[in-house]
């Protein structure tokens, strides 16, 4: 072959090469790879009939940057207060207690102008890392309250409260006088709630303080001193937690904060074939307005963690595993986790299929409650359900 003829020869393969790189594959080769490699496919799993379980319990707020008081709904809600740090035996002539109000959803907040709060000697201390179920038989608001009075809050949302000049002097007395056990706040008549600053915030000036007119242990006359002393312990609970729980439609399930919720779903992978690839797993659960509150905000803060043992039980259940937890994202009442990690790893054999753990983030801060259709919901779309897209392995040819 002559030289130039060559050049020629290489230059058209060349551009050929080219020219196979940028175009693309043929139609029919799509058909072949998804017939001969494996196909991408589809499948909606729910829960077996019934088969969710769950459990409730108050959380300690004792950490908490709120106080919650009032009645909403069926839930009734005290506040706990104990002042420590006081003036060493002094005779106390008058003591004020100062709250000072902050924001809470306006669908849960108090319209109320004015309104009474009675208060109650606490028969024990509050303890933070105590579980607040321990206190229940053990709240005072079966016996006579020390006293009640109308508060009104002022312009700056602060109101006042006198407590007994004598309890105070008592709790003062370190050496013959009574235990400083603390007090209880309930707003009998109160609907709806009433929010206020706990002794967590950095602002000392909005946290409860009780103020003090005194005669000092010491003084050889009648001399008057004043001090104000902020709460060392404060809480808020839910006083009544089995009268929520009688009102609460038992087939659907629940998560929230104050009284929280610890709902367990988990979906049979037992006929699917193991050799898939999950591509994408979504688990969506679907929001019952009818039960829930505050409308659909709280939704939001739902939060699902892979569960670590089998047991279904209070108290055996860890409620806080190290396994990942999904937050999810709510379009209209649905709300979508991917969870494609957990349901490869369970496939896969990496850990036991447990089931999720589903509950709220910020369960000390308020009041709010979620309800979730169950597996006994009638139409499919309502139902817990798992939706899984993956590829199914090749062929194989012999």
């Amino acid at each position: 072959m002559r030289p130039w003829r060559c050049w020629i020869f290489l230059i058209v393969l060349l551009l050929f090469v080219n020219c196979q790189k940028d175009r693309p594959l043929p139609t029919g080769y799509e058909t072949l790879f998804g017939d001969r490699e494996g196909q991408i496919a589809h499948a909606v799993i729910t829960t077996s009939w019934g088969s969710e379980n769950g459990f409730s319990r108050l959380i300690n707020t004792g950490t908490g940057y709120n106080l919650l008081l009032g009645n909403y709904q069926d839930y009734r809600l005290a506040v706990y207060l104990k002042f420590s740090n006081l003036p060493d035996s002094a005779q106390v002539r008058e003591a004020k207690l100062y709250l000072r109000s902050n924001t809470i959803d306006s669908t849960l907040l108090s319209t109320n102008t004015s309104f009474d709060i009675a208060v109650y000697r606490a028969n024990m201390d509050w303890s933070n890392d105590q579980d607040p179920e321990l206190y229940l038989d053990q709240l005072p608001f079966q016996q006579p309250y020390l006293s009640i009075a109308t508060v009104t809050p002022d312009s700056l949302g602060k109101i006042t409260l006198n407590l007994d000049s004598d309890l105070v002097t008592d709790w003062a007395d370190t050496i013959t006088g009574m235990t400083n056990n603390g007090i209880w706040l309930i707003a009998p008549d109160l609907q709806g709630l009433r929010s206020f600053y706990s002794a967590e915030n950095a602002d000392a000036t909005v946290n409860p303080q009780l103020s003090l007119i005194y005669t000092p242990k010491d003084s050889a006359a009648s001399v008057l001193d004043t001090t104000s002393v902020t709460a060392a312990t404060d809480a808020f609970v839910v006083i009544n937690p089995d009268q929520v729980l009688s009102g609460l439609p038992p087939d659907l399930l629940y998560v929230g904060k104050g009284l929280a919720f610890r709902s367990i779903i988990r979906f049979d992978f037992s006929q699917l074939d193991s050799t898939i690839q999950i591509n994408r797993a979504l688990l969506k659960l679907v929001v019952n307005r009818g039960h829930s509150f505050p409308g659909l905000s709280a939704a939001s803060e739902t939060y699902i963690l892979r569960k670590i043992e089998a047991s279904t039980t209070k108290g055996e259940v860890d409620e806080n595993p190290s396994s990942t937890a999904f937050t999810g994202t709510l379009s209209d009442s649905t709300l979508s986790f991917d969870v494609t990690s957990v349901v490869q790893g369970w496939l896969n054999n990496n850990f036991p299929n447990y089931g999720f753990l589903v509950r709220s983030l910020n369960e000390t801060q308020s009041l709010a409650r979620v309800a979730f259709y169950s597996s006994k919901s009638g139409a499919i779309d309502l139902q817990p359900r798992l939706e899984l897209y993956f590829t199914t392995p090749p062929k194989q040819q012999f």
